[in-house]
């Protein structure tokens, strides 16, 4: 919320986005990665997640300076432009001219796709109906792209009333694209159609 006290905590600028809490989640863990690589080891991210008012990383971390630069290699900076709703990750910081970006962050996998596989949730749990729904969210997040959309932005967007969520995620996948909700945001989803294609098939499933 506050780029200065961030830049002051985790030595990286913030902005304002649709997508906020998935930038604060990479910052989080891209300082983590910073951190580990200056005694020599790596980052490797488990299960991290935004949930309520907080952020939570379990990683496993490795000694080792080649598994430091691997990680060092997964930062870089997103980007987006409010009047277009174009969102990206590049490697290299953009130039002061450039709205809207924030980094340096983690651009890698916030999940491991193989201990998604293997948690399972404890009927014991008094929160296993929310455990559940989170991992099962999770499991569709471990191979999604970076940075999620809202239906109401793209909703502005078009001047259109946004569809059913779960109807224009399976419109996207009918048409080839990875698409999937997003715990981030209950009205998020991920997907790596590009924003041309994006907002054709958000056009064909919502109404004027």
């Amino acid at each position: 919320t506050y780029p200065k006290t961030c830049n002051r905590r985790y030595g990286a600028l913030s902005a304002r986005s649709p997508f906020a809490h998935e930038t604060g989640l990479r910052i989080l863990m891209g300082y983590v990665a910073r951190e580990a690589a200056k005694h020599d080891r790596g980052c490797e991210p488990l299960l991290c997640y935004h949930a309520d008012h907080y952020f939570r990383c379990y990683l496993r971390i490795r000694r080792g300076a080649r598994r430091a630069d691997k990680a060092l290699d997964e930062l870089g900076f997103a980007t987006f432009d409010a009047e277009t709703l174009h969102r990206d990750i590049v490697p290299d910081r953009p130039n002061d001219s450039t709205k809207g970006w924030a980094g340096p962050l983690w651009t890698g996998k916030l999940h491991s796709a193989d201990v998604m596989k293997h948690l399972a949730v404890d009927d014991s749990l008094g929160t296993n109906r929310r455990c559940e729904k989170s991992l099962l969210l999770w499991r569709g997040e471990s191979d999604a792209p970076a940075l999620y959309y809202r239906v109401d932005e793209l909703s502005s967007l078009t001047k259109r009333h946004p569809p059913r969520l779960a109807r224009l995620i399976e419109r996207l996948r009918v048409s080839g694209a990875v698409a999937t909700q997003t715990h981030f945001d209950p009205k998020g989803f991920k997907t790596d159609a590009p924003l041309k294609d994006l907002l054709g098939v958000f056009e064909e499933v919502s109404v004027l």
